[in-house]
């Protein structure tokens, strides 16, 4: 019900370089064409960056929560070259002249690296992409009546589509997802976006790497010919430092968390400094008898890591932080010890505000 109060902007977008296209035609200077399409392209290039922007912060906050986790992702399609197919009505009408280097140009508005950025950071947080392109079935423009007056080829048009598709084939098929398209009807494709939630193989190797914090490729392959397996194409071997900092995030922004040591976290009154931020002593209380007790000479001791960030209430985030808290017992006191609680203090400085 919220979304359908939103406005979208794809019509908006769509007039728009319909009207670049008409305003083309009636060119005669290749150059001056040549900055048109460049002012378009870098019109849409930013706004991609901030879209690219939005998807790896929702990867990111999804992290640290446990299990397979999907996201479904409706669009019009992201550009893979933002404005490419007018570069190339440019290189196709001023071909003659031998002086349009409209389609090389175009390539300085690739986003590509940073879609497979983003396809790799969803990998190696266990997330697959579903994308729907909401456009539906697509038509060429240049036949409708409204664009009888733009002299574009079937070839620029079939760019166009291209180029916004490919980039929702391609977070789909290299995460394990499924990309659907060309459709006006998308619930046969979602139909089985909800069997791969009933209906997989989960498989299982150790891997001779350890937490090596570098991304490894998967080939999934099967003795049978006829069958086709979509799988994400691979993953990153995570540090238990990022792993706990996803977690961390996820906590902030979701309502899941694991406490399987009891821990118990109590906020202390505020200070006001003179710079008008605060301090916030908080308390992390850690039963002892959770811990694994390391014997050593006439002791025994443990050593538990604290990872810690906050959040205001508009998702400004500070950065995750980590203390190490080394708890040290003598050997005639462990039996009191491991009924009771260590309390950890650490001071957060924030702003005002929840």
């Amino acid at each position: 019900f919220e979304l359908e109060k939103l406005n979208a902007f794809a019509t908006q977008a769509e007039a728009q370089r319909r009207e670049l296209l008409r305003e083309l035609e009636d060119m005669k200077d290749p150059n001056m064409a040549l900055t048109r399409a460049r002012s378009y392209a870098e019109s849409i290039f930013n706004d991609l960056q901030f879209s690219i922007d939005s998807l790896k912060n929702t990867v990111s906050s999804l992290a640290g929560l446990p299990g397979r986790k999907a996201v479904l992702y409706v669009s019009d399609g992201l550009p893979m070259i933002a404005g490419q197919d007018v570069f190339h009505y440019v290189q196709e009408k001023f071909s003659s002249s031998g002086s349009s280097t409209a389609i090389m140009e175009s390539l300085s508005y690739d986003s590509s690296r940073r879609i497979q950025e983003l396809v790799a950071q969803a990998n190696a947080n266990r997330i697959s992409f579903y994308t729907i392109d909401a456009e539906g079935l697509r038509t060429s423009s240049s036949i409708s009546a409204e664009n009888r007056t733009a002299n574009t080829s079937g070839m620029v048009d079939s760019i166009h589509t291209s180029n916004l598709q490919s980039t929702l084939q391609m977070m789909a098929e290299e995460t394990g997802g499924k990309a659907i398209y060309n459709t006006n009807d998308p619930a046969k494709g979602l139909l089985t976006v909800a069997g791969d939630f009933k209906t997989y193989y989960s498989l299982g190797y150790s891997p001779v790497h350890s937490g090596d914090g570098r991304y490894h490729k998967i080939d999934v392959r099967t003795k049978r010919k006829d069958l086709v397996v979509r799988h994400r194409e691979g993953y990153r071997d995570k540090t238990t430092e990022a792993k706990m900092s996803d977690g961390v995030i996820s906590a902030l922004f979701y309502d899941a968390e694991s406490n399987s040591l009891d821990i118990g976290v109590e906020r202390k009154p505020e200070i006001r400094r003179d710079d008008g931020l605060f301090t916030v002593p908080v308390e992390v209380r850690i039963p002892i008898g959770k811990l694994v007790l390391v014997p050593a000479e006439n002791l025994r001791q443990a050593r538990v890591r604290v990872f810690f960030a906050a959040m205001d209430d508009s998702g400004g985030m500070s950065e995750v932080q980590s203390s190490i808290v080394p708890i040290v017992i003598p050997e005639a006191e462990v039996a009191t010890a491991v009924k009771q609680v260590y309390v950890y203090t650490i001071s957060l400085m924030m702003r005002k505000g929840p």
